[in-house]
C-alpha cells in the first residue's frame, strides 16, 4: 500500500499548525491594552445637566450638582464638579492618581433670569 499521500497530508497539517501558531502569538503581542476615555461620559452627563429644567434652575441658584452627577455615574468613577462664572478658570481642587478626564458646560439661563454659569465635571477611576 502507498503511504506517500497520508505522509503529505501530515506534513502539511503540521506545517499548517506552526505557521498559525506563530501568526497567533505575533498577533496576541501586538494588542496594546487602551484606557478607557470617561470624558465622553462627562459630556453626556452635562448634556443631560443642561436639558433638564430643574438642573438648570439649581446650577444657576446654588450650583450643588453634585447629587445629579452621583446617580449618573458608573460605580468605578470618582468626580468632582464645578461652577463658576464664565471668565473664571474652573480648576481641580484635589489631584487624583492616573488619569483625570475633563468636560465642560455652559449654562446660561433659564426662564426667569439670564445669569450665565459653567458647569466643569472632572472623572477618574477610583483607586
Amino acid at each position: 500500500m502507498n503511504k506517500r499521500g497520508i505522509i503529505k497530508i501530515i506534513e502539511a497539517s503540521v506545517a499548517i499548525l506552526i505557521v498559525a501558531s506563530v501568526l497567533f502569538v505575533n498577533y496576541n503581542k501586538g494588542i496594546v491594552e487602551k484606557t478607557p476615555d470617561y470624558s465622553e461620559n462627562a459630556r453626556d452627563i452635562l448634556e443631560e445637566l443642561a436639558s433638564n429644567s430643574y438642573m438648570r434652575d439649581i446650577v444657576l441658584d446654588s450650583g450643588d450638582v453634585d447629587s445629579f452627577v452621583v446617580g449618573k455615574l458608573p460605580p468605578h468613577l470618582d468626580f468632582e464638579s464645578r461652577v463658576c462664572e464664565i471668565g473664571e478658570a474652573c480648576g481641580i481642587s484635589v489631584l487624583p492618581q492616573g488619569n483625570i478626564f475633563s468636560a465642560e458646560r455652559i449654562i446660561s439661563s433659564n426662564l426667569d433670569s439670564y445669569n450665565p454659569k459653567k458647569v466643569r465635571l472632572f472623572l477618574w477611576e477610583k483607586g
